[in-house]
């Protein structure tokens, strides 16, 4: 259905699976794939080779004109380097490569060499003070990258939230995942889960100002649908400072129509051989 040049509403597509997974006693079809997809992006990550991509000394013209400045270039460095490896789809899909794969994320790094003017203002600390940050993720195999942009964001002083859906949704990880995914139960011991799908502001704030990692479910089985989604996320929204919104379908469901949001989203996805960022 979704190979064919038919353009099917989401929400009816949400019904077709509803429909398929209450006649088959299997609660998520595609568990195994996601979860080979979050091991594959996991050895990767602890590999010999993007240990030595990501700890790599900067260029010798890296400004400094101050303590400050430096160390958020480097900061932002390490940033760039994982947006990069956490967009390159090879490393967790199962298919041969001509070209090494972490060529491939030195070449998506080389595309993020002008964002450093745009992210400062939003994600430097010593501008913009510490922000509560709504995280929404894209695809199973990127989401253990994400994870470490996670991690990097509460480095910086800044509290997370990470919005997973709430239900199967064919590659994308759900907060059913945490629980069966070895991968997924490691690389999220450190978040605080909210199971509720209604929360109330001042629960909500005590648990962000707690916790600098939180992880919520969405309410929704479908791509991002600001009217389907529970009070949990919707208080989250309202609360965040920051939304960051990874892959094609988060951009093309908030940025590609014509509602003026209240919040500063920055976008970041990949465009063929090269990653785009748009705030």
């Amino acid at each position: 259905v979704l190979k064919t040049s038919f353009l099917i509403p989401s929400r009816l597509i949400k019904q077709l699976i509803t429909i398929f997974l209450s006649q088959c006693a299997i609660e998520d079809p595609l568990f195994a794939p996601k979860s080979k997809m979050n091991r594959r992006a996991y050895d990767f990550l602890h590999g010999h080779e993007f240990g030595a991509f990501i700890n790599a000394c900067p260029r010798h013209d890296l400004p400094c004109e101050s303590i400050s400045s430096l160390r958020w270039s480097l900061n932002l460095l390490e940033l760039k380097r994982l947006t990069s490896a956490s967009l390159c789809n090879e490393i967790w899909q199962d298919q041969a490569q001509d070209i090494p794969l972490i060529i491939l994320c030195d070449r998506l790094f080389a595309s993020l060499g002008g964002v450093g003017a745009q992210l400062r203002p939003l994600l430097d600390p010593d501008v913009r003070g510490r922000l509560n940050i709504l995280f929404l993720p894209d695809r199973a195999g990127g989401l253990v990258f994400d994870i470490e942009i996670v991690k990097l964001l509460t480095m910086l002083g800044h509290r997370v939230i990470l919005a997973l859906k709430s239900g199967f949704y064919f590659d994308t990880a759900s907060v059913w995942d945490l629980g069966r995914d070895p991968i997924l139960s490691e690389i999220f011991k450190g978040s605080y889960l909210v199971d509720k799908k209604s929360i109330s502001k001042k629960d909500l704030l005590k648990i962000v100002n707690t916790h600098s990692f939180v992880t919520i479910g969405d309410g929704t089985r479908e791509r991002l649908n600001l009217y389907r989604t529970s009070l949990t996320f919707a208080r989250a929204w309202k609360e965040c400072d920051l939304v960051i919104a990874k892959g094609e379908r988060n951009h093309r469901r908030l940025f590609l129509n014509s509602h003026q949001f209240t919040r500063d989203i920055l976008f970041f996805y990949r465009a063929e051989d090269r990653v785009e960022v748009i705030v």
